[in-house]
Parts: C-alpha cells; sequence; structure tokens
C-alpha cells in the first residue's frame, strides 16, 4: 500500500496554514517546578497532624449564622409575656446573641491561626529535618 500525496493545491494551502500558525501562535512556557520527595508514612502522619487544625478554618460559619439568626429575631420581634414574661424573653436573646458572639471571635481566632495548605506543604519539604516535627 503507498500513501496518497496531496495536490500541489492542498500542499501549498497546508504550507500557508502552519506557517501562519506558527507565526501567529505564541507558547508560554511554565516548566519550572519542585519535586518534594517523601514516604507514603510521612504523608499521612503529617496529613493526620493538620487535617483537622486546616478544618479549623471553616468552623466560623456556623456560629455566625446562629448569631445572624439570634439578632434579626431580636430586632425584627416584639417579645410577649408566655411562660415567661417579655423582659425574660429579651435578656435570653441578648445573652444568646453574646454567647454565639464569643463562640464566634473563638472561631475566628481559631481560623486565623490555622495552617494552609502551603504551610502543609512547607512541613512535607522539611520532613526530613530531624528536629521537623511534622
Amino acid at each position: 500500500m503507498s500513501s496518497a500525496t496531496p495536490p500541489p493545491a492542498a500542499q501549498i494551502v497546508t504550507s500557508a496554514l502552519a506557517s501562519e500558525l506558527a507565526r501567529q501562535t505564541k507558547v508560554h512556557l511554565n516548566l519550572g517546578q519542585e519535586t518534594i520527595i517523601i514516604t507514603e508514612d510521612k504523608v499521612r502522619l503529617c496529613l493526620m497532624m493538620h487535617l483537622k487544625s486546616m478544618e479549623a478554618r471553616n468552623t466560623w460559619v456556623a456560629p455566625a449564622g446562629i448569631l445572624a439568626t439570634i439578632v434579626a429575631s431580636f430586632l425584627s420581634s416584639s417579645f410577649r409575656d408566655f411562660v415567661l414574661d417579655a423582659s425574660t424573653w429579651r435578656a435570653l436573646f441578648i445573652v444568646a446573641a453574646l454567647l454565639s458572639l464569643g463562640w464566634l471571635a473563638a472561631s475566628l481566632r481559631r481560623a486565623w491561626r490555622a495552617p494552609t495548605i502551603e504551610d502543609v506543604v512547607a512541613k512535607m519539604k522539611h520532613a526530613g529535618d530531624q528536629n521537623s516535627g511534622l
């Protein structure tokens, strides 16, 4: 079996298209990279040690939602005597809002201190050091 050669007109079009494509194409190279060689047990240990603290970055959502709900309820309701008198209901809402605010502040502090992915990768890079502590 022999391969069929394209007609001369097709060769000219293909050649013109290839040269135009080569002239118009911009190539950006981003090939620089770092390689980390680490054993599986060290990766597991590092991830187990830091996963819970990394998850702390998202724990502020629940207290913020509860605080927003309590504040919205407090601002939009007129407290009436029902089981407890109105001033007691008002005081309970204020105490609940203050507790939620404290919980939110503690969660935000933990989220601020929680390690990022870059921190964990840096720990993995230095896992071979004798005193790294993963």
